[in-house]
């Protein structure tokens, strides 16, 4: 006698009626034509809106410094200096210097805080359109990688360019400032020296690290190019074709 299980039993799943191919009842059915996005797309597109956001964060940030920069260096200068008053004019008239320094570039600034805030939410919205696969998301995202990469060239100039012209004005005015905040016994020997050279190299470092952040960027925005022009990223994009199906 054959004691073995119905081919519909507990041990084997459910056969279709019309042949004998195992069918999970469970298992979604695979849409015609469904995309699936490789995660390669979806790191670019979520380090876009990262970048964007960001974007969009510090140009609020350097739109508000810009507007209130002199009260917020006068009221800086108010709290440091306390009821010492030779720190006090000491610090008004660097910040009359420094101020004088960045409103040279202060156009430039505000010019470039504009383009910032197109760029970053080029960024922001095209990262979220590639996402869902948008055509439009792709082609904004493009050109967006394009003109972060020529707005992050042209704000390294006035940064750059502040940078160097604090340069001189912080080793005029810092030894002045230590000397005025010193104890009643002077400073030490050779205090004077170390922080010229603790503040030259701060501004060394500021600039290196300014450049690095540029360079990261742009190889970030390169490759983010380079990936959406390739042919197999590209047809992700394009409306998915579905055949008409054949009754019989």
């Amino acid at each position: 006698m054959n004691d073995s299980p119905p081919p519909n039993g507990p041990s084997q799943p459910y056969a279709s009626p019309f042949g004998m191919t195992p069918v999970n009842p469970y298992a979604a059915a695979a849409m015609p034509g469904a995309r699936q996005r490789p995660g390669g797309l979806t790191a670019i597109c979520v380090l876009a809106i990262v970048l964007g956001a960001l974007g969009l964060m510090t140009g609020c940030f350097g739109l508000l410094s810009q507007a209130f920069n002199q009260q917020i260096q006068t009221g800086l200068a108010g709290i440091q200096a306390g009821d010492n008053k030779e720190l006090g004019e000491i610090q008004n008239e660097m910040n009359a210097k420094v101020l004088t320094a960045s409103a040279k570039y202060a156009w430039l600034n505000k010019l470039l805080a504009v383009v910032q805030f197109a760029v970053a939410g080029s960024l922001l919205a095209g990262g979220i359109m590639s996402l869902k696969l948008r055509p439009l998301g792709r082609k904004l995202l493009l050109s967006a990688f394009v003109a972060a990469i020529v707005f992050e060239g042209a704000r390294l100039y006035p940064t750059m360019a502040v940078q160097r012209e604090m340069a001189p004005i912080m080793a005029e005015y810092m030894p002045r400032m230590m000397k005025a905040q010193a104890p009643p016994g002077g400073q030490p020997p050779g205090m004077h020296e170390a922080m010229s050279g603790i503040m030259s190299a701060a501004m060394i470092v500021g600039m290196v690290i300014s450049v690095g952040m540029v360079a990261v960027k742009a190889v970030f925005y390169v490759i983010g190019i380079v990936y959406l022009r390739k042919p197999s990223v590209a047809q992700l994009f394009k409306p998915p074709t579905i055949e008409p199906t054949e009754w019989r």
